[in-house]
C-alpha cells in the first residue's frame, strides 16, 4: 500500500515537473517574440520620417513620400491590436496550462510579426530610396557645377585656343548657367523625382561642353598651325622640284593644295558650329592628303636617283638581249633549213624579239621625256623595274632555246652512229648463223631479221633527207634498239639450242646400250633439228636423257656453258 502511494507521488510529481518544464518553456518563446515586436524597424521608420518632413518635399516625391507614410500607418494599425492580442491570448493559455491553445496562440504570432515585418522593410526601403534620392540629387549637382566651373574657367582663360568657336561655346556656358538656376528651382521645390531628370539632362549636357572644350583646341591647333605650315612647306617644295624639271603624272599638285585650303576652312566653319565630328572627319582627310603630297614628292626624288643610276644600264641591257635575239634568230633559221624544231624554238624567239622591240620603244620614249624634262621618274623607275626582271628572264629564255638546238648536229652524228652499230650488229648475228651451217631457219625468226633491217633501212633514208626529225629519229631509234635485242636474244637461244643437243647427243652416246630409249630420242631429235625446230630438239634430247639418267642434264648444260664462255673470253 505504502508502495503504492509511493508510486503514484512520484507520478504526480513527474506531471508536475513536465507541465512546469513546458510552461517555462513557452514562457521564454512568447518573451522573446514580444522582444522581437518591439524590433520590428517602426522607430527606425518614425526616425525617417521625421526627417523627411524636413525636407519641404513637393511633386512626386511629396507623393511618394504620403503613400509609403500612409501604408506604414495602416501597417502599424492592422498588426499592431493583432500582435497584442496574439500575445495576450498565449500569455493567459500558458498560465492556465492550456498548452495546445498557447502553441496555436505562438503560431499566430510569428504569422503576424513574420507579416509585419515584410511590410516594414518595404516602407523602409521605399522611403530610404526618397531620402536617396535627394541626397544623389545634391551630390551629383555639386559635381557637375564644379566641372561647369572648371570648364568655364578654361574657356575664359584660354579662349585664345579656342578662335572662332568661342562665340558657340559662350553661348553654350549661358544655356548652362539657366539650366543650373532651373534646377536649384526645382530642387528647392522638394519634387526631388523631377528634379532627378533634369539633372540627368544637366548632366549631358555639362559632359558635352567639357567635352567640347577637351577636343576643340588640338583640331584648331590643327587648322590654324599644323595644316598651314605644311601647305606652305608642300608649296615651296613642289616650285623647287619644278625648277628641277620634276613631273607627276596625273597628280595636280597645285590643285590638291588648292582642295587642301579649301577643307581647312570648312573644317574651321564646323568648329565654329560645334560639330566637332564633321571637324575631325575633315581633318583626318586632310592629314591624308597632306601625307600622299609629301609621299608624292619624297617618291619622285628618290625614283629620279635610281633612273639616273639605272639608265645606262638598261640601254646596254636591252641592246645585249636585242644583239643575242638576232644571233639566235640565224641560228636557228639556218637550223630550221636541215632539221625540224618541234619546239617552237623559231617561233618563241621571233615572239621575243617582238617584246625586245617593245622594250626598246618604250625606253626610247622614257629617254626622250628625260631629254625634254617631262619625265615623270616614278614611272620610268617603274618601267625599268619591269624591263630588269623582264630582260633577265628573256636571256634565260634565249639561253635555254640555244643550248636545246646546239645539239642537233652533234644528235644527228649520233644518230648515224647509232644506226651503223645496229647495221654491224645484224651482219653479225647473220654471219654467227651461217657459220653454224644450219639446215635453214625458224620463219619468226627470218621474219625479225627483215623487220630489223627495214627499221634499219627506213630510219638511214630518214637521215639522209635535206630536213630531217631527229625527236622522230630518236624515237624509232629506241624502238629499234628494243627489236634489235630481241633478235640477238632470239639468235643466241637458236645458237645455244643446237650446241646444246649435239652436246647431249654425245653424251646419250655412252648410254645406249643400258638405255636403248636414248637413240630413239637422237632419232627424233635429228628430225626435229633437219625441220629447223632446233629448241624442240634440244628438250627432246634433254627429258631423255635426264629420265634415263638423273642429273646428267645439268652436267651437260653446265659444261656446254662453260666452254662458251671460255671460247667468248679468247675472243
Amino acid at each position: 500500500m505504502i508502495a503504492m502511494l509511493i508510486g503514484l507521488v512520484i507520478i504526480i510529481v513527474g506531471a508536475a515537473a513536465v507541465v512546469l518544464f513546458l510552461q517555462r518553456r513557452n514562457r521564454h518563446e512568447i518573451a522573446a517574440l514580444d522582444q522581437e515586436v518591439g524590433n520590428l524597424g517602426s522607430a527606425q521608420i518614425e526616425k525617417h520620417i521625421q526627417a523627411m518632413r524636413t525636407l519641404n518635399l513637393n511633386g512626386e516625391s511629396l507623393k511618394a513620400f504620403t503613400k509609403w507614410q500612409r501604408e506604414y500607418q495602416k501597417t502599424s494599425e492592422e498588426f499592431a491590436a493583432q500582435i497584442e492580442t496574439a500575445l495576450m491570448d498565449a500569455e493567459n493559455a500558458n498560465n492556465q496550462f492550456r498548452f495546445s491553445k498557447t502553441k496555436a496562440a505562438i503560431v499566430e504570432l510569428n504569422s503576424l510579426i513574420s507579416g509585419a515585418k515584410s511590410r516594414y522593410k518595404q516602407v523602409l526601403t521605399a522611403l530610404t530610396q526618397i531620402r536617396q534620392d535627394e541626397e544623389q540629387n545634391r551630390t551629383q549637382l555639386a559635381k557637375l557645377k564644379k566641372t561647369y566651373q572648371e570648364t568655364r574657367k578654361t574657356l575664359l582663360a584660354k579662349n585664345f585656343a579656342f578662335g572662332d568657336s568661342m562665340p558657340a561655346l559662350e553661348g553654350r556656358l549661358k544655356e548652362l548657367a539657366d539650366e543650373f538656376v532651373a534646377v536649384d528651382e526645382v530642387s528647392a521645390s522638394g519634387d526631388h523625382h523631377a528634379a532627378h531628370e533634369r539633372i540627368q539632362q544637366l548632366a549631358g549636357h555639362v559632359h558635352d561642353l567639357a567635352d567640347l572644350t577637351a577636343q576643340i583646341p588640338p583640331l584648331l591647333t590643327e587648322l590654324i598651325k599644323e595644316f598651314p605650315e605644311q601647305l606652305t612647306e608642300l608649296q615651296g617644295g613642289y616650285d623647287q622640284l619644278v625648277k628641277q624639271s620634276y613631273n607627276f603624272g596625273t597628280l595636280d599638285i597645285p590643285a590638291k593644295l588648292t582642295a587642301i585650303q579649301v577643307g581647312i576652312d570648312n573644317s574651321k566653319t564646323a568648329l565654329a558650329g560645334l560639330n566637332v565630328s564633321a571637324a575631325k572627319e575633315q581633318n583626318t582627310a586632310l592629314a591624308a592628303s597632306i601625307d600622299e603630297l609629301y609621299d608624292a614628292m619624297e617618291q619622285e626624288m628618290t625614283a629620279r636617283k635610281q633612273v639616273e643610276a639605272d639608265s645606262d644600264r638598261i640601254t646596254k641591257f636591252i641592246g645585249h638581249a636585242q644583239r643575242q635575239n638576232h644571233l639566235l634568230l640565224i641560228e636557228l633559221d639556218h637550223l630550221d633549213q636541215s632539221y625540224s624544231l618541234n619546239h617552237d624554238e623559231l617561233p618563241t624567239a621571233q615572239k621575243l624579239r617582238t617584246e625586245l622591240v617593245e622594250f626598246d620603244n618604250e625606253h626610247q620614249i622614257d629617254l626622250q621625256a628625260i631629254a625634254d624634262k617631262q619625265a615623270t621618274y616614278s614611272q620610268i623607275a617603274a618601267h625599268y623595274a619591269k624591263a630588269d626582271t623582264r630582260l633577265r628572264e628573256i636571256e634565260q629564255e634565249q639561253h635555254d632555246i640555244n643550248q636545246s638546238v646546239s645539239g642537233l648536229r652533234a644528235g644527228e652524228e649520233s644518230a648515224n652512229q647509232a644506226l651503223d652499230n645496229f647495221a654491224r650488229d645484224l651482219h653479225a648475228i647473220r654471219r654467227e648463223l651461217e657459220a653454224a651451217k644450219l639446215p635453214g631457219l625458224p620463219t619468226t625468226f627470218k621474219e625479225h631479221v627483215a623487220h630489223v633491217a627495214t627499221e634499219i633501212d627506213d630510219i638511214g633514208k630518214q637521215l639522209g633527207k635535206i630536213k630531217i626529225d631527229l625527236d622522230d629519229i630518236n624515237q624509232q631509234l629506241i624502238g629499234l634498239q628494243s627489236d634489235m635485242d630481241d633478235l640477238q636474244q632470239d639468235a643466241t637461244e637458236i645458237v645455244d639450242a643446237v650446241g646444246l643437243m649435239a652436246a647431249l647427243i654425245q653424251a646419250s652416246n655412252r648410254y645406249r646400250e643400258e638405255h636403248p630409249e636414248l637413240k630413239d630420242a637422237a632419232t627424233k631429235a635429228k628430225a626435229q633439228y633437219a625441220q629447223v625446230q632446233y629448241k624442240e630438239a634440244a628438250d627432246t634430247m634433254a627429258t631423255a636423257l635426264e629420265k634415263a639418267v638423273p642429273g646428267s642434264y645439268r652436267h651437260v648444260e653446265d659444261a656446254y656453258l662453260n666452254e662458251k664462255t671460255a671460247t667468248d673470253a679468247s675472243v
